[in-house]
C-alpha cells in the first residue's frame, strides 16, 4: 500500500512507542477501523499487544462510524505529511 511519507513516519513512531512492528501496528489500526474482530487479542508482553487506551477512547470509537474514522485518519495523514515536509525543508535550509 502506498501512503504519504509523513503518515508512514508517524505510524512508525507510534509503532516503536508501542513496541510492535509497523506492520502489526497498521494491521491493528485497520482492523479496528473496519470493525473487524479476529482472534482474541494478544496478551500483554506478547507480539501484537496494544495497551488499553481507556474507556473514554473506546466509547468515542464505538460512537463513530467507519467513515468518520477514515476521515480522521486522512486528516492525521495530511497533518503528518505537512510536519514531515516542514522538517525536511528545515533540514535542507529552506
Amino acid at each position: 500500500m502506498r501512503i504519504p511519507r509523513g503518515l508512514h513516519a508517524e505510524l512508525a513512531r507510534q509503532a516503536r512507542a508501542e513496541g510492535v512492528s509497523l506492520n502489526q501496528y497498521v494491521a491493528t489500526l485497520l482492523a479496528g477501523a473496519a470493525g473487524w474482530r479476529g482472534a482474541a487479542p494478544p496478551q500483554m508482553g506478547l507480539p501484537g499487544y496494544m495497551p488499553d487506551q481507556g474507556q473514554e477512547r473506546r466509547a468515542d470509537y464505538n460512537r463513530s462510524t467507519p467513515g468518520e474514522r477514515l476521515a480522521e485518519a486522512i486528516s492525521l495523514s495530511r497533518s503528518a505529511t505537512r510536519l514531515a515536509d516542514a522538517g525536511t525543508a528545515e533540514r535542507m535550509g529552506r
